[in-house]
């Protein structure tokens, strides 16, 4: 006879195995706020996410950080890990180790190429590869998933990029997608988004009124917060140039004390604005420390990191620090060779 501690053992494993074979088609959705969700996918698309959960439960896509796959190679998973923090040449090596064999599966297959054409179009941003092959990739991704999860966000790199590139008439097409999204924050982004080609054009005054238009929102919660912020930060820059410096200074300050800790893409804008501000204040010492910010710190953003050594080299040798301004003109130049600011 089975003693009752070994039976209880045969059937826990049963039932473990049992729980673990019925999960095997289960998505897992990671939320930007609160705990994970697991179950069977009812739906998706670029609006929402729907799992066949007791009761059934929908999520907009702006609640989303990502989705993992049933049965996904686990090399995806830690290059959807590394994007989401912001290490790109990290998720392409991860990307480049999935066997072929492994990317049959059409949604598997699309993950792994929306995070492809993201990562290669982040970096090219800093000036690293090719960023018209970056561009053509993404481009390509949006025009066979129109009604992918990532479709605001794959729309909202493409603005980016082409922002990089200094195509400003271009942007506004990927941007007003973004804006088309029914969520108050992707409306808020898409506002700042907007502002920042019109700042890049020097239309100040226009940019401005985009700004103002993000910080005069209703929205509420953490995305919103973020982008309350990033819109105080490109308002800033447009004071910064109608001489209006020392009143961004302070709208600069402040915005670095709300931000997020986390955020890091964010403190390296806020602080590349900040430099620029207290050059036009013909403050070097100032400067040089808002820079250094982003070169110690917040360095992961390959563009706001090459405008930073720019502005550095340049800071260095204004200061009679020349092995320094070297140091900083090396690693812009070996780190971002295709970079703008590379010049």
């Amino acid at each position: 006879m089975i003693c009752r501690t070994l039976w209880a053992s045969i059937v826990m494993g049963l039932i473990g195995a049992s729980a673990a074979w019925g999960q095997a088609d289960y998505y897992h959705v990671v939320l930007q706020n609160g705990p994970p969700a697991f179950g069977r996918l009812g739906e998706i698309n670029k609006d929402k996410i729907v799992l066949e959960t007791t009761p059934q439960k929908v999520f907009p896509i702006n609640e989303i950080k990502y989705v993992q796959y049933p049965n996904e190679p686990r090399d995806l998973t830690e290059a959807r890990n590394a994007a989401v923090d912001g290490h790109w040449d990290q998720a392409i090596e991860w990307l480049n180790k999935i066997p072929p064999a492994q990317l049959t599966n059409d949604a598997i297959r699309q993950d792994a190429d929306y995070y492809r054409a993201l990562a290669n179009a982040r970096l090219a941003m800093g000036g690293v590869g090719n960023a018209r092959a970056a561009g053509t990739a993404l481009l390509e991704f949006l025009k066979a998933n129109k009604d992918s999860y990532h479709f605001y966000e794959a729309n909202e790199a493409a603005g980016d990029l082409l922002m990089a590139m200094g195509r400003y008439d271009q942007a506004p097409t990927y941007y007003s997608e973004l804006a088309s999204a029914p969520w108050p924050d992707y409306k808020m982004r898409a506002a700042v988004a907007l502002g920042n080609v019109l700042e890049a054009q020097g239309k100040y005054d226009e940019a401005i009124q985009k700004f103002d238009a993000a910080l005069d929102t209703s929205a509420k919660g953490k995305a919103a917060e973020t982008q309350t912020i990033a819109a105080q930060v490109g308002k800033a820059k447009c004071l910064v140039a109608l001489d209006r410096a020392k009143e961004a200074v302070q709208m600069l300050n402040n915005a670095i004390d709300q931000a997020p800790a986390e955020n890091n893409q964010l403190y390296a804008v806020a602080y590349n604005a900040l430099g620029g501000a207290y050059l036009k204040m013909k403050q070097p010492e100032d400067a040089l420390y808002a820079y250094l910010h982003v070169d110690v710190l917040y360095n992961q953003s390959p563009e706001q990191h090459a405008e930073a050594l720019y502005h550095l080299k340049d800071l260095w040798t204004e200061l009679k620090k020349p092995e320094r301004a070297k140091e900083a003109a090396d690693t812009l130049k070996t780190r971002y060779p295709s970079s703008a600011w590379n010049k």
